[in-house]
């Protein structure tokens, strides 16, 4: 590698670096940062506790959350940030292979930095970097004309995607039918074996998920098959955003993610090119793929289009030479204002707060694992607040506001098996099991556009069993400490340093 590639990694790296530190926390992190510091304890989605998505991230980084005691947070975005700029030097080797110039292929990949759907995904702990970086690998296996051993990691790596997020096995399949179809227009035995070596590796990336549904099925159809359309579409209509939910919103929503930066023109100019050619080819087929995948989700959100970004800015780097002169010096200079917007609004939160937000949250962690003593649990719906105090979190909790806030529809036969807890059931399991602490206050009343407080039980629970209310140093939330021991024993209460609290 070139001293001039090396300084160009090395400063995506940092610049991704920087906006992890930056990032303010999202309460959408809370059931990703739980299922991967439950894994390091050796628990199991779907088997110990509920996971909504696909159990291939919790598998990778579990290992790294048990290496990160006390940093588990910024270990865990870190290594999203990793896997985007992974994905980011995926495409730039893409083009390398389509014959793109060095040049044309550093600018396509750079422009995907600077996409917001991108952006944000690279610098929180979701699950959207992973599949993203494995789809920028299967960009690379098929650039040019794939060989069978190509296909084959092609596959595996779509096949890999769909086990760590659901919505890749759109692209998964649209590659896949792409190849048959090929196959059945050539009436050639080597298009039946591309399809073979191409199913081959995608059955086995599909694996851990195969591996996961038929050990645990009824947990596994509703983590990731039924959740994300019975309780969204409830949550949201429970807090009147019915709009969210209609086309019109899914279309709006979508417009508007993509259009943070120059995620939206690209795609105009890609989609241009490809009705002027009337030519549909694998990678067109990738990014229909993945377009749909984004879209089938409801709401829409940003960062479902992640994804889709490698392949749409492969075939802009690989066509950029059949498109306007000044679409080049154009899309360059929407990715630099996105940077600069970036950039700004991570430097007001940090002016807000006093440092960087992810140091931020790291330290309030610590400063809650300061006041808690006891061997229970915390409990809180906010679980990637508490990670990093130095004591476990009650992985009843571990679907975090996700799961908590439409729990109350699943039955009390369901959440034991699934060892989760409910509004409904909340005070009996907390009563059986009570926690060393809570944490509450992130998911309240103050959330924009928000009816239901998910967290207010947690706090009513707290408040009549005696515990004591102490402001977080944010002064956002509540920390509920539990009663002296004189008042525990005045009101009868069990308090956390019983056996049952130990047991958790």
């Amino acid at each position: 590698m070139s001293s001039r590639r090396t300084l160009s990694v090395l400063a995506l790296a940092g610049w991704l670096a920087l906006m992890v530190l930056l990032q303010p926390i999202n309460h959408d992190e809370d059931q990703y940062v739980a299922a991967a510091a439950l894994a390091a304890r050796g628990l199991l989605p779907f088997r110990d506790f509920l996971y909504l998505q696909m159990p291939l991230q919790p598998f990778i980084l579990g290992p790294l959350a048990a290496v990160t005691p006390g940093w588990t947070l910024l270990a865990l975005r870190l290594a999203n940030a990793a896997f985007a700029l992974a994905a980011i030097i995926g495409v730039y080797g893409a083009l390398r292979r389509h014959g793109a110039g060095d040049r044309t292929a550093a600018w396509a990949s750079g422009l995907l930095a600077f996409s917001v759907p991108f952006a944000y995904g690279a610098r929180v702990a979701r699950n959207d970097a992973l599949p993203t970086a494995l789809m920028a690998m299967a960009l690379w296996a098929l650039a040019g004309t794939p060989g069978r051993t190509r296909l084959l990691l092609a596959g595996l790596a779509l096949g890999l995607a769909t086990s760590a997020k659901i919505s890749l096995a759109l692209p998964l399949a649209a590659v896949g039918l792409w190849l048959l179809w090929q196959a059945l227009a050539r009436h050639a035995r080597a298009g039946w074996v591309d399809v073979l070596a191409y199913g081959a590796g995608g059955v086995i990336g599909l694996l851990p998920s195969l591996a996961a549904r038929i050990a645990h099925p009824g947990a596994f159809d509703y983590g990731v098959l039924r959740f994300p359309v019975e309780a969204s579409a409830a949550w949201y209509l429970g807090n009147g955003l019915d709009g969210r939910l209609t086309l019109a919103g899914k279309l709006f929503d979508s417009v508007l993610a993509l259009a943070q930066g120059p995620a939206l023109p690209a795609l105009v100019l890609v989609a241009v090119v490809a009705v002027r050619r009337r030519q549909f080819g694998m990678l067109e087929a990738l990014l229909v793929g993945a377009l749909v995948g984004a879209l089938l989700p409801t709401p829409t959100w940003p960062q479902y289009f992640m994804p889709m970004l490698p392949p749409l800015f492969v075939l802009l780097g690989r066509d950029i030479d059949r498109m306007p002169r000044l679409a080049r010096p154009a899309l360059t200079s929407v990715a630099a204002a996105t940077a600069v917007a970036l950039l700004a609004i991570g430097g007001v939160a940090w002016q807000r707060v006093g440092a960087p937000a992810a140091l931020a949250v790291t330290a309030d962690a610590r400063w809650i694992g300061a006041q808690v003593s006891g061997p229970g649990a915390i409990a809180s719906l906010s679980v990637a607040r508490v990670v990093d105090s130095g004591h476990r979190f009650d992985a009843r909790f571990a679907g975090g506001a996700a799961f908590y806030r439409t729990a109350g529809d699943r039955s009390p036969t369901e959440l034991r098996r699934w060892r989760m807890t409910s509004p409904q059931t909340l005070a009996a399991d907390l009563d059986r099991r009570p926690p060393a602490a809570l944490l509450t206050g992130y998911e309240g009343a103050s959330g924009v556009n928000r009816r239901r407080q998910p967290d207010a039980g947690l706090a009513a629970w707290a408040r009549s069993r005696g515990y004591r209310r102490v402001p977080t140093p944010d002064g956002q939330g509540t920390l509920w400490l539990p009663p002296h021991p004189a008042v525990a024993q005045d009101r009868g209460i069990a308090g956390p340093k019983g056996p049952a609290a130990a047991a958790g």
